[in-house]
């Protein structure tokens, strides 16, 4: 069985919390815990019956990351007894206890299903365009190309910043005006995107030409072949963590 990237468990990053955090987040939970537990008697004998049946339900399972429980039984709760008062039932609302717990298990937050920001379309670019130069520089040097060793300026380290900086930034920004080609004609944003393109490609040229006629060649040397291949393979696993992280390869 041919081994797939994707079979690979990457790490997500996490974002350590601090003391007041933690407390802040606890005494919350305790707030709710508190006011769900005077919402629950509110409720009518069949949604009460279908609130512990969801509970049952989530026994054997857990609840996705983004959601805290206390949380997700307000929200049920609110929403139940706000149906109550114009005759909606659970089932109306929610379907069955256990298509709610599935969705409370699985299904994505908010704040998942938000498009990628700028940043996060900088970071996945420039983190290819990483990559892919450095791989560029590798070969190069692997079959003894001259004009890699001694053109060294464009491929050095400050040359390589510039390129995940600036180039990321012009992918980002051709990603920002990408048109809708489902649009009517004269709406979907052709031009506007040809336009941005030139202008975002003139400069990170621009900056690339400049920055590299001007850092001594002395802090922008020529790296061993095998620094290139290692840059290579660290900014694609690096792209490929930060795009499962961001849920980006299901967009």
């Amino acid at each position: 069985m041919a081994f797939k990237l994707s079979d690979l468990k990457l790490p997500k990053f996490e974002k350590k919390k601090s003391p007041e955090q933690i407390a802040k987040e606890r005494e919350q939970a305790q707030k709710l815990q508190a006011e769900n537990a005077k919402l629950v008697p509110e409720l009518t004998n069949k949604n009460g019956e279908f609130y512990r049946q969801f509970h049952k339900m989530m026994e054997t399972r857990s609840y996705h990351p983004g959601r805290q429980p206390e949380m997700v039984d307000n929200a049920i709760l609110q929403r139940l007894i706000a149906g109550q008062k114009n005759g909606q039932t659970a089932k109306q609302i929610y379907g069955t206890p256990t298509e709610l717990a599935e969705f409370v298990a699985t299904a994505p937050t908010p704040e998942e299903l938000a498009p990628p920001t700028f940043v996060d379309y900088l970071l996945d670019s420039g983190l290819f365009i990483t990559a892919l130069f450095s791989m560029l520089a590798g070969i190069m040097m692997l079959f003894g190309n001259q004009t890699a060793t001694n053109g060294g300026a464009m491929f050095g380290p400050v040359a390589l910043l510039v390129n995940f900086l600036c180039g990321g930034g012009a992918m980002a920004v051709l990603t920002r005006y990408q048109p809708n080609m489902n649009a009517p004609k004269g709406k979907r944003g052709i031009p506007k995107y040809l336009a941005m393109s030139f202008i975002a490609v003139l400069a990170w040229l621009f900056i690339l030409s400049g920055v590299v006629a001007l850092v001594p060649p002395q802090f922008n040397p020529m790296l061993p072949m095998l620094a290139y291949f290692i840059i290579a393979a660290v900014a694609f696993l690096l792209r490929t963590f930060y795009r499962q992280y961001k849920g980006m390869e299901a967009r």
